[in-house]
């Protein structure tokens, strides 16, 4: 069966959704009674969220060599295979706080063909493009607050982050 690109934003606009109850429960702690860790972050709304934007089971690794999400061109999940990972932190963390520890996995893993990283707090999505040797800020996206222009990085729109965490845009 070959599916329609309104099914794929029907999937994407309900995987938001999600996100965004389940982080509005947890900024409510008295409902949850606890802080989410950093794994149900990625199980409860990152992958749903990538599995929404195209990528497959078979291209994602939870956990894989201590890095939060790993996301693969193609089998074997390797290193060699490896093209983009995310870092996860808890809500209300700073997310640029993560970035040290993403390019430091990006380094002693020797991913050499990972192009991007992406931080979230499950409804917050900074993304970084690798440019030689450095890495750039080229998204952010706030699930909770979708904006088409944002201040930082400058003019940069949700949906545009969102469109470049698809497999073709990231494996490209």
């Amino acid at each position: 069966m070959i599916r329609e690109y309104k099914d794929y934003l029907v999937d994407i606009i309900d995987a938001i959704e999600k996100a965004r109850r389940l982080g509005s429960w947890y900024d409510e702690r008295h409902l949850s009674g606890r802080k989410p860790s950093e794994h149900e972050i990625i199980a409860h709304t990152t992958v749903p969220l990538m599995l929404a934007l195209g990528w497959s089971e078979q291209l994602l690794a939870v956990e894989w060599e201590h890095i939060d999400l790993a996301f693969f061109d193609r089998t074997p999940t390797d290193a060699q295979h490896c093209v983009m990972i995310c870092e996860a932190k808890r809500p209300h963390k700073p997310l640029e706080s993560a970035l040290e520890q993403a390019k430091g996995y990006v380094k002693e893993k020797q991913l050499k063909h990972c192009r991007k990283i992406l931080l979230t707090t499950g409804t917050r999505l900074l993304t970084y493009r690798r440019r030689g040797n450095e890495w750039q800020l080229d998204g952010y996206a706030n699930l909770m607050k979708l904006r088409m222009n944002h201040v930082i990085p400058r003019g940069v729109s949700a949906s545009a982050t969102l469109m470049k965490l698809v497999p073709a845009r990231v494996g490209g």
